[in-house]
């Protein structure tokens, strides 16, 4: 039900597995998480990817095979966003293997743990050098369906995907996926195995004797370990996910002066209300230590339904070590927004607000070019620039008695407030990068 993905450039050292699932198999296994109905994937040369065949024999026993031996722990030519070379760089395993055959249908259900052999943490996009305070975690990802193995010939024989979290554009659009939700300690620490692991479903006629599936582990590694993996994505889609703070994959976490907005996901999309009377609002944010030098943007399409007032009422914000840059969307205007400490409110920034009609559909991105400026595009035109020495400094760390610490590190947020008149948004999509070209 999930959809947010990491993107990264390079598939250099994907790792590709095949599995050929049995009756009563269980043991190793192989990597990463999600599907998509496609043919299987083709060969790859040694230098572009680490390709496993894996086996589950009659007896229950699995073998694994690395096609690619050449990859070793360290290479620099490896991403950080998609990896894995069993018993190398990470170990899977199984758990918990469960066969059904009921009314003509076989239910293959499993655990899968993943266990990083790296010498460093892996799972969140923050400085190598910080704490990270949130997490990406792990997908494994399906490039190609799965495939019959036994009995060849089967005819009709299908093999599906249950239970997946979401589909992300790995290295192809639309491919599902199992979602970890784990920051995976470097190799023999306490918390370097996933802990929240998902209830692999697989389902296919009863013909079937046992299947193949290949998979591919991405999961982010610190920023700054690889100097080829330079961007970092995080998508919300409430179509999919759901509640950003409950269904997405990663999560957003909520914040707020009086958090007491409400929030529900629908045919529509994210529908986020806030109330004058009880000053109510409703934010969700992400913790990634943005830094000063990087660029970044953070875009989302959305309809303000109810706008009154003078005062933003939708904030779309990035916050780096330094500054705060806030777009603010009101009634039937836009610019940049600020916060004030004092009367806990926000505000209009100086140079003044442009017309528009936020009562329709448009997609807002506001862009941070380094330490430089920050620019506003709305439906992937530049509306307006503004250079740093006019933007807000960053409030959050004046505020962290009274937020969790984690919010005091706060990179990007968006949400509603209700100040002057009540407020209500619906939101089609957020997506939020580091590391990207700002502009559309």
């Amino acid at each position: 039900m999930s959809l947010s993905f990491l993107n990264r450039p390079t598939l250099r050292t994907a790792m590709l597995m095949g599995l050929v699932i049995a009756p009563g198999a269980c043991s190793d296994q192989s990597i990463t998480s999600s599907v998509t109905p496609a043919p299987a994937p083709p060969g790859v040369n040694a230098n572009q990817a680490g390709m496993l065949r894996g086996t589950v024999r009659e007896d229950g026993t699995v073998v694994l095979e690395s096609l690619d031996p050449s990859i070793q722990v360290g290479d620099s030519n490896t991403s950080g966003a998609i990896y894995g070379n069993q018993n190398v760089t990470a170990k899977v395993t199984i758990s918990q293997f469960a066969l059904n055959d009921a009314k003509g249908t076989k239910t293959w259900t499993f655990k899968l743990a993943v266990h990083n052999l790296l010498p460093y943490a892996v799972g969140a996009i923050d400085g190598a050098t910080t704490t990270p305070y949130d997490t990406v975690g792990m997908f494994v990802f399906f490039p190609s369906a799965p495939t019959v193995v036994s009995p060849v010939p089967c005819s009709g024989c299908t093999v599906s995907i249950f239970n997946t979290q979401g589909t992300g554009s790995f290295t192809a659009p639309n491919q599902l996926y199992y979602w970890y939700h784990d920051l995976l300690a470097a190799k023999g620490l306490s918390g370097d195995s996933t802990t929240n692991n998902p209830t692999w479903t697989f389902k296919a006629p009863s013909a079937v004797n046992s299947f193949r599936f290949f998979v591919i582990l991405s999961s982010p590694w610190p920023r700054g370990l690889q100097t080829q993996d330079t961007t970092w994505s995080v998508s919300y889609n409430p179509f999919s996910d759901s509640l950003p703070d409950v269904n997405a994959s990663p999560r957003w976490k909520t914040i707020g002066v009086n958090e007491n907005g409400t929030y529900s996901s629908g045919s529509q999309g994210l529908t986020i209300s806030a109330s004058h009377r009880h000053q109510d609002d409703q934010f969700f944010f992400r913790s990634d230590n943005l830094n000063r030098s990087e660029n970044a943007y953070l875009e989302s399409r959305l309809t303000l339904t109810k706008s009154g007032g003078s005062n933003p009422v939708m904030i779309l914000a990035l916050a780096d070590s330094v500054k705060f840059i806030a777009l603010g969307i009101g009634n039937g205007r836009i610019g940049f927004a600020t916060f004030n400490p004092s009367t806990l409110s926000w505000q209009w920034s100086a140079g003044g607000t442009l017309p528009l009609t936020t009562s329709v559909a448009h997609t807002y991105r506001i862009g941070k070019f380094g330490a430089n400026v920050a620019t506003v595009y709305v439906d992937g035109a530049e509306l307006f620039t503004a250079s740093n020495s006019l933007l807000s400094n960053n409030f959050m760390p004046n505020y962290s008695a009274f937020v969790s610490p984690q919010a005091t590190h706060l990179s990007t947020f968006f949400g509603l407030t209700a100040q002057d008149a009540d407020a209500n948004v619906i939101v089609n999509y957020v997506n939020y990068a580091i590391h990207a070209t700002p502009k559309p």
